[in-house]
């Protein structure tokens, strides 16, 4: 390599061939580097690890400031013998606390010996993103984590932006107790950002408008077990609705209802996935009830929303996942179209009301009353890459903007397709092709990375 400039590529087969040259006449030290009987004894040490049964009575942890052995038990997956799947879950539960950076671990015995690298400073992060009909954009988040010495708490400052075609910007600071062998968590944040609002026509996107709105929420959470999550949110939002593109529809301030609210939720969540993207195995939900009250008119509206998905896994290879969502809003007239629950695009955010639906472009329909149901297989093609078969079926109150109307139960859609998922370090990459709902043509859709 020294004869050559590794910037230069214009004499690339040159430079392979002299490296076979070479590599061949020193072959007879790469054999001396070769271990078969090593090599296999090795193999079989970790094939009969995978296969093992561990009972874990103790933990020792090496290289922690603020992780406790208390904090690892309750992470703990399962009482009694464990496999290597549930050592390794354990592990990624470790992981995923905002202050481990790494985690090492091996079994001696009955004892789960740990080592652990902490992360104490600002983490930065960022990403780029891209969703059909939305556009491009980047996400920066910082991240300063404050500790208290007792390790009775640990607090969080996040400033999250997006910078796109519709930015926002959003901090929050997140403290998280230990109380009575529970967590407590309390939040608040403020934030300001820009939403489109898609209006469809034969599954066309011909009009856009754009939500801008401020916000503010007071969130208070404790777990309930090792798995649930239970919480209350004070919210307050102001919005405004402005045409953004495309065809103007008439009559358009009756249904975009701008102006202040105070807002109400009550949330009960549960996760056992094997991961976050992509899982094969276990399941998570959702369950929110929620009121709005607009502070000038006192009109008000009411709701609850449910999302429950399970994954089975069926081999190396193949999982299947099966899934319900549903939910509806009583006094609807008061609801401003924004708040409404939004049905279309690849990833669901229950958050803010949005629900994916294979068959529908992002943002096709807005409705105050739905329900779906879901099923899909997964093939592992290789690590982190995927395909996927999806179908849902759904009934839902629609009205398009274009005097195209139907109540919930009048008609049932049918979504169906196949998708390639990609998990990478940007983040989560979705492929997709499906009939579509709106015009009985095909529709493809792509999300890349993830969105504000």
């Amino acid at each position: 390599m020294k004869k050559h400039s590794t910037l230069n590529f214009d004499n690339l087969s040159t430079l392979i061939k002299e490296g076979e040259v070479a590599a061949e006449g020193l072959d007879y030290a790469l054999l001396k580097l070769s271990d078969r009987e090593e090599f296999e004894r090795v193999k079989s040490v970790k094939e009969n690890f995978t296969k093992k049964e561990f009972v874990i009575k103790d933990v020792k942890i090496s290289g922690n400031e603020l992780l406790t052995e208390k904090e690892v038990q309750k992470l703990k997956p399962v009482d009694g013998e464990m496999s290597v799947q549930d050592l390794n879950l354990w592990i990624e539960k470790i992981y995923a606390k905002s202050f481990v950076d790494r985690v090492f671990y091996s079994v001696q015995g009955e004892t789960l010996k740990l080592t652990v690298k902490e992360r104490l400073e600002t983490k930065l992060k960022a990403g780029v993103f891209y969703v059909s009909n939305y556009g491009a954009g980047l996400e920066a988040e910082a991240e300063v984590p404050v500790f208290n010495k007792f390790n009775l708490s640990q607090k969080n400052y996040t400033l999250k932006t997006e910078f796109s075609k519709y930015p926002k910007i959003t901090l929050t600071d997140m403290t998280q107790y230990d109380f009575l062998n529970h967590k407590l968590i309390v939040s608040v944040d403020l934030g300001y950002g820009l939403n489109p609002i898609f209006l469809y026509r034969d599954g066309d996107n011909v009009s856009t408008y754009r939500n801008d709105t401020f916000s503010t929420n007071l969130s208070v959470g404790t777990t309930i077990f090792n798995n649930i999550i239970a919480g209350y949110t004070l919210g307050f939002k102001n919005m405004d609705t402005y045409y953004d593109s495309g065809e103007k529809i008439e009559n358009f301030s009756e249904f975009k209802k701008d102006g202040s609210y105070i807002s109400n939720t009550f949330s009960f969540y549960f996760d056992t996935m094997n991961q976050a993207e992509y899982a094969t195995t276990g399941s998570n939900g959702l369950l929110q009830l929620f009121s709005e009250s607009n502070t000038k008119s006192g009109e008000t509206y009411e709701g609850y929303s449910v999302l429950a998905t399970k994954y089975i896994s069926l081999g190396k290879k193949w999982s299947l996942n099966t899934g319900v969502r549903g939910g509806q809003m009583y006094n609807a007239e008061n609801v401003p179209l924004s708040e409404l629950f939004n049905l279309g695009g690849l990833r669901n955010n229950p958050k803010e009301r949005k629900y994916a639906f294979t068959g529908l472009p992002i943002g096709a329909v807005y409705t105050d009353n739905f329900l779906m149901g879901s099923a899909g297989l997964q093939y592992a093609i290789v690590p982190n890459l995927y395909l996927n078969f999806n179908y849902n079926i759904g009934t839902y109150n629609y009205s398009s903007g274009f005097e195209t109307k139907n109540d919930i139960w009048d008609k049932t859609e049918h979504g169906y397709g196949v998708g390639i998922g990609w998990d990478t370090f940007l983040g989560p990459m979705d492929f997709s092709v499906s009939n579509d709902v709106l015009n009985g043509g095909a529709l493809f859709q792509v999300h890349i990375g993830y969105v504000f």
